[in-house]
């Protein structure tokens, strides 16, 4: 018995892909807050993704037996915590430039603009004041560190013991196998530009959905988001594994979280809570 066309079973695959991103991770996040807040999120995205890859697997756009990694899985390890490492600066550098140009277009007169930016010396020590720390806002170089995506992991990440991780990491290793794997190979047929433009703009769509209303304009946001997809995307489209991009993801967020985490600590502990520490 022969299975669906690639075309009916990559219609399939977006079908599935677009009712467990768009209706079931919404509705399963929401349920979960009641039992498991920090993690409600990453176990919402991984049931999704889990629904997705076997809704792939039984259409036959993703192979029953994936193949084992072999040996050349250790370069490609070594490439990808690089290219994580690459992505951050990239990503914090994208978001600082986007960001200052979005403030700068803001104002009616953009130099008037820049010049209320810039710090006021006092007579008495204009020679030795340094930047004050107020001015250090979204045009530093690590205001990644202060969006959605940083609060989101580090939040993620704050259940009790190694749970918080595991299931972070399992969300981001089916969101690499539904976004990469799963959508590249449904519109294979339809050429690069549509497979690899499809899937990034599902990745894009999934994560704007879960943001707060409030921030979905901020290039804190979705910059890091966009950039991210579209080099995994492309890349998978050229080298057809996923080895490198999780050993990316790893890097990633092993730098984002502690940053996160650091600056969260030390700007929301209220002044009561003397005799807190850290969890």
């Amino acid at each position: 018995m022969s299975g669906p066309g690639p075309l009916v079973a990559g219609g399939l695959a977006l079908a599935v892909a677009a009712a467990a991103y768009g209706f079931l991770a919404p509705w399963l996040a929401g349920r979960l807050r009641r039992s498991a807040p920090a993690r409600a999120r990453s176990l919402a995205a991984t049931a999704a993704g889990a629904v997705t890859v076997a809704a792939a697997i039984a259409v036959g756009v993703l192979p029953w037996h994936p193949a084992p990694p072999d040996a050349t899985a250790v370069p490609l390890l070594i490439v990808g915590l690089a290219l994580g490492c690459g992505e951050f600066a990239a990503a914090a550098f994208l978001t600082s430039v986007v960001a200052d140009t979005a403030d700068a277009l803001r104002g009616t007169r953009p130099v008037l603009a820049f010049a209320r930016r810039m710090p006021r010396l006092r007579p008495a020590t204009a020679a030795t004041s340094t930047r004050p720390r107020t001015a250090a806002g979204r045009t530093h170089w690590l205001s990644l560190a202060r969006g959605h995506v940083a609060e989101e992991a580090r939040y993620r990440v704050a259940g009790p013991g190694a749970w918080g991780v595991v299931a972070l990491a399992t969300a981001v290793l089916c969101d690499e196998i539904v976004f990469r794997a799963t959508l590249t190979e449904a519109l294979a047929g339809a050429g690069a530009a549509m497979a690899v433009g499809v899937a990034v703009l599902a990745q894009i769509a999934v994560v704007v959905r879960g943001m707060p209303a409030g921030r979905r304009r901020a290039p804190e946001t979705w910059a890091p988001v966009l950039l991210m997809a579209t080099v995994h995307t492309v890349l998978y489209w050229r080298g057809g594994t996923l080895v490198p991009l999780l050993a990316a993801d790893a890097a990633f967020f092993a730098l984002l979280i502690p940053t996160e985490g650091k600056r969260t600590f030390h700007v929301k502990q209220r002044p009561a809570a003397t005799g807190a520490g850290r969890r």
